[in-house]
């Protein structure tokens, strides 16, 4: 038994995700055991709220983290620095992660790589009053390296930043189970298996622990369960988290059947081509031609917004959600589609306090 990682850094009186564990038995490490070396510097305990071991910096320091799987160990460094003072300055970050990215896959789907690659590099060009997002791309990750990769990126956010965190795989809210959750590669051999899957419950426990302003971007069939399942909870975060879904808790999302290795799916489509990105030369908000809007397509979210030069969540929403609803039945013998005009795929949106937060302004 080893853990991922080799080492692992959080602050004092920051709590993060257990460190992801792997082996040569991966059903035993579900039974792990953690122990800090010294507790003065790193607590570590179970949380039963959250369903997980969680570290906890208490001191400036270092401690040896143990895991006990059985009758093997593993053992990880673990550096616990001062508090960070609270900043006023917003960071802003992006976190895109995809799964079932493998032919080999059960459940292969061909487009998700490039979704979170290009929706990483769009917001890669954005500069908010000269500042910039810090990105992250996770492929085919496990539960507990997703959990943790999310945890890691977003530790010592403030009040101030902006968060936005994308996932995109397959969902289910069937198979006789209640609510929704996110399939991860091996779902498809053990459906009951809860290492291969992340509950609604699971995901926003993660990201109600992010600080700040938080967008949610889940982009995947039935997502929309999602808000059914957790709207109470995010309305008890008094408006700081929004969550936009790619279809309704009913429906399936779509995407173009050819050329699949080189597309994205229709969801994500509409998200980049808001924000004035396209696959074949990149940007239609490029300088080339001379000036900016020579292309069509420019921030077309703001063009169907109030054309202010800026794109806030409510634009990239709406632009996105119409979009769909105006081009996808034209789709209906070119795309992986059911062909009947009932069931309309239908993304999902709760803006909480943010739908004028400004996430996107072009370079």
């Amino acid at each position: 038994v080893w853990f991922e990682a080799a080492e692992a850094t959080l602050t004092v009186g920051e709590v993060q995700a257990m460190p992801a564990l792997a082996g040569s038995d991966p059903e035993a490490l579900a039974g792990a055991v953690y122990e800090s070396d010294n507790p003065e510097v790193l607590t570590v305990a179970y949380s039963e709220e959250s369903a997980r071991w969680e570290l906890t910096g208490v001191a400036p320091g270092t401690a040896c983290l143990t895991a006990a799987v059985l009758e093997t160990t593993a053992r990880l460094k673990v550096t616990v620095l001062p508090a960070v003072p609270e900043a006023t300055t917003p960071t802003y970050r992006l976190f895109a992660a995809y799964g079932y990215y493998n032919p080999d896959y059960r459940g292969y789907i061909p487009f998700t790589e490039n979704n979170a690659k290009s929706l990483a590099s769009t917001f890669e060009n954005s500069s908010i009053s000269g500042l910039t997002y810090a990105t992250k791309v996770m492929g085919n990750p496990t539960k507990t390296s997703l959990l943790s990769g999310i945890s890691s990126f977003f530790a010592g956010t403030t009040d101030a930043d902006v968060s936005i965190v994308y996932l995109c795989s397959h969902g289910h809210m069937t198979n006789g189970y209640a609510g929704y959750r996110m399939s991860l590669p091996g779902y498809d051999d053990s459906p009951t298996n809860a290492n291969y899957y992340m509950s609604a419950q699971e995901i926003f426990n993660c990201v109600s622990r992010i600080r700040g302003s938080v967008v949610l971007i889940v982009d995947s069939c039935y997502s929309g369960a999602f808000l059914q399942d957790m709207t109470g909870q995010l309305e008890a975060q008094g408006g700081r988290i929004a969550v936009m879904t790619a279809a309704s808790d009913t429906r399936a999302t779509y995407y173009n059947v050819k050329n699949t290795a080189k597309s994205v799916d229709f969801f994500t489509f509409f998200l980049l081509k808001g924000l004035g990105y396209n696959h074949r030369d990149k940007w239609w908000n490029s300088n080339a031609a001379g000036k900016k809007g020579a292309y069509p397509g420019y921030l077309a979210a703001d063009q169907a917004g109030n054309k202010d030069g800026i794109v806030t969540l409510g634009e990239f929403y709406e632009y996105a959600s119409q979009s769909i609803a105006a081009n996808i039945p034209n789709y209906m013998k070119k795309s992986w589609y059911w062909g009947d005009k009932t069931r309309v795929q239908v993304p999902r949106f709760y803006a909480g306090n943010l739908a004028d937060l400004v996430i996107y302004q072009p370079r």
